[in-house]
């Protein structure tokens, strides 16, 4: 297996490298940085990997990554997506202003005084037409700081005679 090489194109050297390497916290980054220093050294790509601790592979693609587009890239770390939001930002701040201003009476929904995860549920998808279920919707109202309430009698006190 032919040696793995360093370009020096972008300008970085050893001492370059160590110094951007102690400036950066997260340890993954930190990885990466330290197996180009290695191989910069003169290390192969093997013994690099067991100095860090990862697999060889890994070293030489974060060489070949180095080589075709310098440290900027080397140090991108791209987040994955995720799944898109049933609701949009101001159908949320719509939804919360709804729950805290009126009632399922109020809103032409049902004859309830107070809100349950069935009559939000009718909300949700007569004016937004999002069908969502009653967990997910439980869960919706737990990540807005909404907590379950039963509702109780309040009894009247007895006269005193």
């Amino acid at each position: 297996m032919a040696k793995l090489r360093v370009t020096t194109k972008y300008g970085s050297t050893v001492h370059d490298l160590l110094q951007e390497e102690r400036k950066i916290k997260n340890s993954f980054f930190k990885q990466r940085l330290m197996s180009i220093r290695l191989v910069m050294d003169g290390n192969s790509a093997t013994s690099a990997a067991q100095i860090i601790g990862i697999c060889r592979q890994s070293v030489s693609t974060y060489i070949q990554i180095f080589n075709s587009a310098g440290i900027e890239v080397l140090l991108e770390r791209r987040s994955p997506p995720g799944r898109t939001p049933y609701l949009s930002f101001s159908e949320e701040t719509e939804i919360r202003n709804i729950l805290t201003e009126s009632t399922p009476n109020q809103e032409d929904i049902g004859l309830e005084a107070h809100w349950d995860t069935r009559g939000l549920q009718y909300l949700l998808e007569e004016r937004y037409h999002v069908s969502m279920s009653r967990g997910e919707i439980c869960d919706m109202l737990h990540r807005w700081g909404f907590t379950y309430t039963r509702l109780t009698y309040r009894l009247k006190k007895a006269d005193p005679l």
